[in-house]
């Protein structure tokens, strides 16, 4: 189990602790942490390569991919119904 000491109650505490206390489960290479603050963004690496940089970056994408699909499911759905959809793009 995990700790964090801090004198003030921030709100993403509870969730650093949270991913402390997971990451104990796995053997863990390398971790990312990115901080919006105003119009910066902060960055820091634990034994991350410029390899290790691409593959969060990438991890990073494909959750964004994944939550414009769910977003936007509906419209794809109603597209797939459309019939024009199926005249413009043959048989599926």
């Amino acid at each position: 189990m995990n700790f964090i000491a801090s004198s003030k109650k921030l709100p993403y505490s509870e969730f650093m602790l949270e991913m402390l206390n997971n990451l104990e489960h796995y053997d863990v290479h390398g971790i990312a942490v990115v901080a919006f603050i105003g119009d910066e963004t902060l960055n820091g690496y634990w034994q991350m390569d410029l390899a290790d940089k691409e593959r969060a970056r990438d991890a990073i994408d494909h959750d964004c991919i994944d939550e414009f699909i769910r977003n936007n499911l509906d419209r794809f759905r109603a597209l797939l119904d459309d019939e024009w959809f199926d005249g413009y793009y043959g048989d599926r």
